[in-house]
This record gives structure tokens, C-alpha cells and sequence, in this order.
């Protein structure tokens, strides 16, 4: 038929995991980053690897970046076309402000936090950089480490909000 691949040729001591992560997250991204690969076939058993090629074209249409990873070592039995799971192991940051990933609110499309300013609450947009397994997120402006947050609420805050500041959220009653 035309248009269909007659043959297939590839390299099996040197497979790729095609990776596509959402633009807006992909800061940091480069080769030789490592990684960790799950594969679907061995849930329980990572694989190392690295990044080993950083696509020059984005997906326009899913605003993703592409990005090729290598093993470290092929696992034995992988197949091609298999499904994976890949942790891509960022550079440390340092010196910068990170705020736990459940702080963000939205209004609209602008990401944001609830900021207290003298007894009262105000929206204050931001923009964010890397995310941390540990559900973290990074704030590159709009709040300084010395900022009062709110970093959970049982329901939907506005500026005329009032809170009750409490240093731990076990033991609580309603």
C-alpha cells in the first residue's frame, strides 16, 4: 500500500523513549539530563537513562517539546512501540523560592497565590518555573520568601475572605 514502511531498520543496543513535555514545564531541558524509565512491561523495576537529543521543532498543536531519551542499558525483553514512564532528573535550583504545587489558584489562565497583607487577602498572580516530584513548584516572580501564603483552604477564596491561621492542618476539627 502506498505510503506504508516496507522495512524497518534499528539499532536494538541503542533504543529511544520519545518524551513530550508540556512546554511551560520544560524549562531545564537538555542532553545529558538524566532520567529514570519505567516501562509498562516492569512497573517496578526503573531503568537509568538520559536525555540524549532535544528536538528543534514543538508540537504546535499540543504546545509540547520533544525530547529523545536513551538507556543507560537496555533492559532485556523491551520491545519497540512499548509504553514508558520517564523522570527526568532537572538541575538543582538553587536560591529560589518554591511553593507546594496545591498554594496555585487560578483566575482564568493566570496562575496565582493567596497572599495575606495585613490581616487581608489579595490574588497575587505569578509565574512559575519547574515543578518537583515532591509537588512543589517554583515561583520566578510575583512573591518573595518572605510572603505569607495560603497554602490550603476547604473551599474558594475571594479578597474579602477571611482565614484562620493555624501551623498544622492534622488535628484540626471544623
Amino acid at each position: 500500500m502506498a505510503g506504508q514502511a516496507v522495512l524497518k531498520l534499528m539499532q536494538p543496543d541503542s533504543l529511544w523513549v520519545t518524551v513530550r513535555l508540556d512546554q511551560g514545564r520544560s524549562a531545564g531541558l537538555q542532553t545529558g539530563l538524566p532520567a529514570e524509565i519505567t516501562l509498562r512491561s516492569n512497573p517496578r523495576k526503573p531503568v537509568a537513562g538520559k536525555v540524549v537529543r532535544v528536538e528543534p521543532n514543538s508540537d504546535s498543536v499540543t504546545e509540547e517539546r520533544i525530547a529523545q531519551v536513551a538507556f543507560d542499558l537496555v533492559p532485556q525483553g523491551v520491545s519497540t512501540g512499548e509504553m514508558a514512564e520517564v523522570t527526568l532528573r532537572l538541575p538543582t535550583i538553587n536560591d529560589t523560592l518554591f511553593i507546594p504545587n496545591a498554594s496555585l489558584r487560578y483566575r482564568g489562565a493566570q496562575a496565582g497565590a493567596w497572599q495575606r497583607e495585613g490581616g487581608h487577602l489579595r490574588f497575587a498572580p505569578v509565574k512559575t518555573g519547574a515543578e518537583d516530584p515532591g509537588g512543589k513548584v517554583q515561583i520566578i516572580e510575583g512573591l518573595k520568601a518572605s510572603d505569607e501564603i495560603v497554602v490550603y483552604s476547604e473551599r474558594d477564596l475571594d479578597d474579602d475572605s477571611s482565614i484562620k491561621v493555624v501551623s498544622s492542618l492534622t488535628g484540626q476539627s471544623k
